[in-house]
């Protein structure tokens, strides 16, 4: 019994702690993440070991939706990118800005540069 519990039980136990703390690795993640609107574009700043810029030019912002908390926090996701995980399942990626204080107003500045792709 408690010679297999090093085999069997520290993956467990490693698995679990990371679960607990993905919330607290989220918001550092948050922290490092800075989002940017334009009137050419969106723009959002991952740093971390590397920074990585992603850029939305107004025909990428045609069908964004608002994901909205209770405490009025929330998400505008533009993108989702899918992406095969083991070959077999199917999974997306959800882009665009996330855990933001006023996503209705940030929405709103989205679609209006959004139409800007309409009028040329």
């Amino acid at each position: 019994g408690i010679a297999l519990f090093p085999l069997f039980g520290v993956p467990f136990v490693v698995v679990g702690i990371a679960m607990f703390l993905s919330p607290l690795w989220s918001y550092l993640k948050s922290l490092r993440t800075v989002y940017v609107i334009t009137n050419r574009r969106a723009i959002t700043f991952n740093g971390g070991r590397s920074m990585t810029i992603r850029s939305y030019p107004p025909e990428k912002l045609q069908d964004i939706f608002r994901r909205q908390k209770r405490d009025g926090s929330g998400d505008i996701i533009f993108t989702p990118k899918p992406w095969l995980e083991s070959g077999k399942n199917k999974q997306t990626e959800e882009l665009g800005f996330l855990r933001i204080a006023n996503p209705k107003q940030v929405e709103q500045m989205l679609e209006a540069l959004g139409k800007k792709s309409y009028k040329r």
